[in-house]
């Protein structure tokens, strides 16, 4: 489909333009042309030589986009020309007025559409796009408007008359309005944005070059539209350069040669049928660092984020750039991180309670320490009260030993209960028992 629109852009376009041109001096042999203005004749040559551009610049493109803005450009550059040439040649008052009116229509859609195509080059992922190509279509749908509407149109572009002169015919005289100053204006504003966007998006190469040659070319079209804009008698009054939509369609031409020769645009060249196979979203650099091949998803490394990774490697004088999608890397890393935050905050809960936990425990064991203890020291007070209580008035010779025994017991066990009692009292007053006294307390409870 691409390459039978290039075929009908580089071939019909001439041959038709040629053809129409040269039936309308046939058809009114009374007009502008044939009427001593031979000017416009030399303005048509230099409109078809633009072309030519245009054609050779199609058929070095192998971007397919980079294609369709060059074919759509050229079919509006013909329609333009097509309606400039019916208005110069025809004498027709009603006709002619008409005609005037429907060319600034293309005037202001060929800048839009090269505008539209850099931002898409430079900045893939500009922010709002749809409400900017909203925008621009709109003021161009507004203009078309302000042409198409009958009530409007010779209110706001201009009025144009016709007068007899002697030796000539009629005479084309016009008296501009409001609208025609908004549209040169709005279509300089547009060179400047295209020009613009492409100074910024090519501020990042390495080479001098991508940068003073842009903006060469915005000094060389500041230079004209403010000359143009201020009446300068050269800039007014030489051929071709005093007409602006010419002008114009010349800037545009070498806006796009430009962006094609320096490699600063997407330009798939011999290597996709090597490559396009692989489905990749890679780039192959010249040694100039010049885009060779670009693959399908590949975007140029101007605005960086952190979800996308290029791996760079050289073969020979070649550099080869694969693009790589972390945004799955960079989506678990960051719900790596809020789990990470999750689990931080569960050991912190988790730590407090497991020191309640420990303090709970030692309490428990505390409390029953101090209960075992209480039991062994009534344990040990009935059995001495019992030893006391069997304790006779008065002893014999023979029961002398088993006094003497049952009173060394009982001093044992007024001992033991000493110990046992200063251990109860330690262990209330402290709340915990040192390595020491638990030791000594296993002794005196294995008695």
């Amino acid at each position: 489909m691409m390459k039978l629109a290039r075929r009908i852009t580089g071939i019909a376009i001439p041959l038709v333009t040629f053809a129409v041109a040269f039936l309308l001096a046939a058809l009114f042999p009374q007009g502008n042309l044939v009427g001593g203005r031979g000017d416009y004749l030399i303005t048509l040559f230099l409109v078809l030589l633009t072309f030519l551009w245009g054609i050779t610049m199609s058929y070095r493109v192998q971007y397919p986009k980079l294609g369709r803005v060059i074919v759509a450009m050229q079919l509006l550059c013909y329609v333009w020309l097509v309606l400039r040439f019916v208005k110069w040649l025809v004498n027709i008052p009603t006709l002619a007025l008409y005609v005037d009116y429907l060319y600034y229509t293309p005037m202001v859609a060929i800048p839009t559409l090269v505008l539209i195509f850099c931002v898409d080059n430079f900045y893939p992922r500009l922010p709002r796009r749809k409400v900017l190509l909203t925008v621009l279509w709109g003021m161009v749908a507004v203009f078309a408007l302000f042409a198409l509407t009958n009530d409007l149109h010779h209110l706001v572009y201009r009025d144009i008359w016709f007068e007899p002169d002697v030796g000539v015919g009629l005479v084309m005289h016009y008296r501009y309005h409001v609208v025609h100053y908004v549209a040169m204006g709005y279509i300089s504003a547009l060179i400047a944005a295209i020009l613009t966007v492409i100074v910024l998006g090519t501020r990042r190469q390495a080479s001098l070059r991508y940068v003073w040659i842009p903006s060469l070319v915005v000094a060389l079209a500041v230079a004209y539209y403010v000359s143009y804009a201020l009446g300068v008698p050269f800039v007014r009054n030489t051929l071709f350069v005093k007409d602006f939509a010419l002008v114009t369609m010349l800037f545009l031409h070498l806006v796009l040669e430009l962006l094609l020769d320096m490699g600063l645009v997407q330009n798939n060249g011999r290597y996709v049928a090597d490559f396009r196979r692989l489905m990749l979203p890679m780039c192959i650099y010249d040694e100039d660092g010049r885009p060779l091949y670009v693959g399908e998803g590949f975007v140029q490394p101007t605005d960086l984020d952190e979800k996308t990774r290029y791996n760079v490697s050289s073969i020979g004088y070649y550099t080869v750039s694969v693009q790589e999608d972390l945004s799955e890397v960079v989506a678990l890393r960051q719900k790596l991180s809020a789990e990470e935050s999750e689990l931080e905050e569960t050991n912190r809960l988790l730590g407090g309670r497991v020191q309640v936990a420990a303090e709970s425990a030692q309490l428990t064991y505390q409390l029953a320490l101090t209960d075992e203890i209480e039991k062994s020291i009534g344990k040990e007070r009935v059995e001495m009260l019992a030893l006391v209580a069997a304790l006779p008035d008065s002893v014999t010779p023979e029961e002398d030993g088993e006094a003497r025994r049952n009173l060394g017991r009982i001093a044992l066990s007024l001992g033991y209960m000493k110990q046992k009692c200063m251990l109860l009292l330690g262990a209330k007053e402290q709340k915990s028992l040192s390595p020491e006294a638990f030791n000594l307390f296993l002794s005196v409870m294995a008695h």
